[in-house]
């Protein structure tokens, strides 16, 4: 069950990857104070010397002694996981049973087999004592290169009569042979020697107290323990293969097992050094990708490995700075940061913040945002911490000294600076991507369109007529939307299969609208063949086929250019998906030169790529044009909404329900705000021309409208028009099945 790195990359973001609970953590190297938490109280950080190392285990500390059991004859059933990397399937496992006040071995062994490829293995059977040697050789996964290797051999003592669980890791190795020095050479029962070993493992790795016996660690949980295993594993484990692997995790093994330290400093600090290089986060997302778990263990002391080694001490005071100061490292002298749990490499930008702090005053709160000039650098406080400002945090702090601060009052108010264009999108006053327009225009008409709904599964079907997939649109459909309290409708339309059977068809259904006093939007849907074209665009049979798209558009537009420009949107094309943004910018972009040139006062709607997913708004590519609207199509979460539509959504049941609308529709806006924005104040308007949710899988018409309610009232807030997908007969989408489904009009508004 191994994983590439590129099917696992989507993973990573899920993760807490460096801590033991849900907030993530920055990874090794993190150097941007302005994104960490913050710095304690305001106060600069100072260096700390080893000897702020927290405390751990005492190995000399008096060990209530437990006598050894009798040997005898003991029937055991126990499971665990056997890991470097995870071991792999068809790996052995042997357990024989050994005399606990001589490690000899008795009797035969029981065997068993690791049965996947997370290292799980199970052994049943009898042996000759209630102690035992647990021996795993086969191969296993090293998630640092992503590669299977082998064979190696893991081994573990303990007491296994009575016990479920008994894994075999890397401490469990190294564990065994001191534990056999404490009780062949020493005199230990096996049960002290056990405790004193493990504390005296931790302390020669320099791991934080803990007391969870080693064969009780797994990589795969949030914990101190598994924490502790990782980042051992992964110092060890490294980039080597499994020769090499062996002989170095038995090198050390054997450097502790003569009196439990690990004397060896010149090649401790090498690891150190090879560790403190590795890039761990693609690593560990790597180890996520072995198992179907959810979670998988923290790394936060992979740092802290190498920081004790290092002389920094363990990362547990936030902001805290400390030097390098062993002379055998590569990295002698450099200045880590202690930020949220990890040590991270501390930038020059940080020293030199640092340095700033002296001048001008510790950053505190009641200072966040200002500016301050510094070896010919402006500096700003941001987070606690003075950083180098970039140039729109310049432009930001001027413009507030002129017009203030950045805040809700001022959303979507432009300012100018040095020669450019800024729009408060609160808190900051941000740099435009491009011009300002008057787009009074297509925010009158999108005024228009208000609540809206889609006559879908219609005229968007494969036949001639508007009773396509047997949803004709009946004459009197347009009176019940208009007498609900709708304001407009939007029709999609198959033009390529047959535009001059369709167009009058349609020209009759708008006249329809129109006279019962809806505004209407006609579009391009379902153009499965251009699809297939802008994929090789510019090339391939592009050209021709955009070609036949404009002439259509052509047709379509000089066809309505007589009707009221308050009356008729053209909606340039639907949902492009799979194409470049290129593709998507010359395909509307040429239709709507096309348009504007047959009806020069009528408003025309683009949309993005993705499916017209408002986020596009910031990559699309819009003309100067004051009488435009941008549609977005919202189904978040897809999982809900679509659940049951189509074999590749099946039931999901409401656990996976949410609605995030309100922050989402917020997101969209502050992204037209700063692409696009009115130069009256705002953005380019939007238009939400497709939302809804399916009723299959049991969702039931409550959960349905609670969705519809929230999601209406989100863009309501921000002045989007809506047009709800859809009216009746849409494959579970349906609002109206001869009389409004319950509460939908509520949900609606109306």
């Amino acid at each position: 069950m191994k994983y590439s790195y590129l099917a696992l990359a989507a993973m990573v973001s899920s993760f807490g990857l460096w801590a033991c609970s849900s907030d993530s953590k920055p990874s090794q190297g993190s150097d941007d104070p302005s994104s960490s938490a913050s710095i304690g109280g305001g106060e600069t950080p100072t260096p700390v010397s080893s000897s702020s190392v927290i405390a751990v285990d005492d190995p000399d500390a008096k060990i209530p002694t437990v006598p050894n059991e009798a040997v005898a004859t003991t029937n055991i059933a126990f499971s665990g996981f056997a890991a470097v990397g995870p071991m792999a399937k068809g790996a052995t496992v042997s357990v024989t049973g050994v005399d606990p006040s001589t490690l000899a071995t008795i009797g035969t062994a029981a065997s068993g087999t690791v049965s996947s490829d997370l290292g799980e293995f199970s052994v049943q059977g009898s042996i000759g004592s209630a102690y035992a040697m647990i021996s795993v050789t086969g191969s296993y996964y090293n998630y640092i290169l992503d590669e299977k290797y082998g064979p190696v051999t893991l081994n573990a003592l303990s007491k296994v009569g009575g016990r479920t669980v008994a894994n075999v890791n890397v401490l469990t190795h190294v564990e065994a042979a001191r534990v056999k020095q404490l009780v062949t050479v020493d005199g230990m029962t096996f049960n002290d020697a056990k405790v004193k070993a493990e504390k005296e493992i931790r302390l020669a790795f320099g791991l934080p107290s803990d007391s969870t016996s080693f064969e009780d660690i797994t990589l795969y949980e949030f914990d101190q323990a598994t924490s502790n295993l990782l980042a051992i594993t992964t110092a060890v484990m490294g980039e080597r293969k499994a020769d090499v692997f062996q002989t170095i995790l038995d090198y050390i093994r054997d450097d502790i097992a003569a009196d439990g330290k690990w004397d060896d400093e010149t090649f401790k600090i090498s690891l150190a050094d090879e560790i403190y290089a590795l890039p761990l986060e693609p690593a560990i997302s790597m180890l996520m990708g072995y198992t179907t778990k959810d979670l998988v263990g923290c790394g936060s002391e992979v740092s802290n490995f190498w920081g004790v080694q290092y002389g920094l001490g363990f990362c547990s005071e936030e902001g805290a700075l400390a030097q390098n100061t062993n002379a055998k490292s590569v990295n002698n002298g450099k200045y880590f940061t202690c930020l949220s749990g990890t040590w991270g490499e501390a930038s020059e930008s940080y020293l030199e913040g640092l340095a700033m702090a002296e001048v001008f005053g510790a950053c505190t709160a009641d200072k966040e945002g200002t500016l301050n000039e510094g070896n010919g650098k402006t500096f700003i406080c941001k987070k606690n911490f003075w950083v180098v400002a970039s140039e729109e945090e310049i432009a930001n702090g001027k413009i507030a000294l002129t017009s203030g601060a950045c805040d809700d009052t001022k959303y979507g108010k432009l300012q100018s600076y040095n020669s450019a264009t800024y729009v408060c999108v609160p808190p900051m006053w941000t740099k435009t991507t491009h011009k300002a327009v008057d787009y009074s225009k297509g925010r009158a008409m999108n005024k228009i369109l208000g609540k809206g709904m889609n006559f879908g599964n219609s005229w968007d079907a494969p036949s001639a007529d508007d009773c396509g997939w047997s949803n004709c649109i009946s004459d009197g459909d347009f009176a019940v939307v208009k007498n609900a309290g709708f304001n407009s409708v939007r029709i999609p339309v198959r033009w390529y299969t047959g535009v001059d059977s369709k167009l009058q068809g349609v020209k009759a259904d708008v006249d329809l609208a129109i006279a019962q006093g809806l505004a209407v939007i006609i579009n391009y849907h379902h153009y499965e063949t251009m699809h297939e074209a802008a994929k090789s665009y510019p090339g391939g049979n592009y050209p021709s086929e955009k070609q036949n798209y404009l002439s259509v558009w052509k047709r379509v537009a000089q066809t309505f250019s007589s009707y009221p420009s308050n009356k008729l949107v053209f909606e340039i094309y639907n949902e492009p998906r799979g194409i470049s943004q290129a593709a998507v910018d010359d395909l509307m972009l040429s239709a709507y030169e096309v348009i504007r040139a047959a009806a020069p006062n009528h408003t025309i709607m683009f949309e993005g790529n993705d499916y017209a997913k408002f986020s596009q708004v910031s990559k699309v590519t819009l003309p100067e044009d004051g009488n435009i609207i941008f549609t977005g199509h919202y189904y978040e979460p897809y999982s809900f909404s679509h659940q049951g539509h189509g074999e590749e959504n099946g039931c999901k049941g409401d656990a996976s329900y949410r609605n995030t609308a309100a922050a989402d529709m917020k997101s969209y806006v502050d992204k037209a705000m700063i692409a696009y924005p009115d130069i009256n104040g705002g953005h380019v308007p939007l238009n939400m021309g497709e939302f809804g949710i399916a009723k299959n899988c049991g969702i039931t018409d409550g959960k349905r409208t609670q969705w519809t309610k929230l999601t209406v009232q989100a863009a309501e807030t921000y002045n989007m028009s809506w047009h709800y997908w859809c009216f009746k007969n849409c494959g579970a989408f349906e609002a109206y099945n001869g009389s409004w489904m319950s509460g939908f009009l509520d949900a609606f508004g109306l």
